[in-house]
């Protein structure tokens, strides 16, 4: 009996051992595609956020802390008038992103915002931004096109960012914000038939409704530019 005990333990523990080996085998073959817990903003809402997470809630937690976040910026269409600054906007835009690494719309929203509100004018942070974006999303196309951009702005090329503005609001996913960057850029240039195009598709758009006031702002005025006789 007592051999017999001794054999099934040495079984029992040949058994334990053979799990937990095949679990850390497991674990590097198929790592979760998401950053580890230590890595959420945790200053303001990491224990909401990782309940939300340990209860199998992620992208309901990206969700919130997406809503918390535009709350945060409040009436931002008019951001640049009021000179809003948004200091925690870098940790925010991280917030919602390190809980759900693929949710590009934060990262193109934050990194726009940081760099090319003049009022915030902070590129590096948003560079920062989009090289986490990166990271997790190699084949997005529209993070380089914007780290384009925001290295044009910096070198001061206006014509060569102008570009990168462009093939920037094709994607479905670009911000309002960078519409009015590049309609306030075709302004500076005096390319107000172009300026102009913006703003009324800004205006027809469901998404943009954080513009609007903005929009009805800038279409008489150029309306005015391109027919100042009437």
């Amino acid at each position: 009996m007592g051999g017999a005990a001794i054999k099934k333990g040495s079984l029992l523990l040949g058994l334990v051992a053979l799990l937990g080996l095949s679990r850390v085998q497991l674990e590097r073959r198929y790592q979760l595609p998401f950053p580890h817990l230590d890595s959420l903003m945790t200053k303001t809402s990491g224990i909401q956020d990782a309940a939300f997470i340990s209860l199998g809630f992620r992208a309901l937690a990206a969700d919130v802390a997406w809503v918390e976040l535009l709350q945060n910026m409040g009436d931002y269409g008019h951001a640049e008038e009021n000179g809003k600054k948004y200091p925690f906007l870098k940790n925010d835009t991280l917030r919602v992103t390190r809980i759900d690494p693929f949710f590009v719309r934060a990262y193109l929203f934050g990194a726009a915002t940081l760099a090319w509100l003049t009022s915030t004018n902070r590129p590096d942070e948003a560079m920062e931004i989009l090289a986490e974006g990166a990271r997790y999303n190699p084949a997005y196309w529209p993070f380089r096109t914007y780290a384009a951009g925001i290295g044009y702005l910096k070198s001061n090329q206006m014509d060569s960012m102008i570009r990168m503005l462009e093939d920037a609001i094709r994607d479905p996913d670009c911000p309002t914000m960078v519409k009015s960057v590049l309609a306030n850029s075709y302004k500076a240039k005096k390319r107000y038939a172009e300026a102009l195009a913006i703003w009324e598709d800004v205006l027809s758009s469901e998404s943009g409704r954080e513009y609007y006031g903005r929009a009805r702002e800038e279409i008489p005025q150029l309306m005015r530019l391109l027919h100042p006789s009437r």
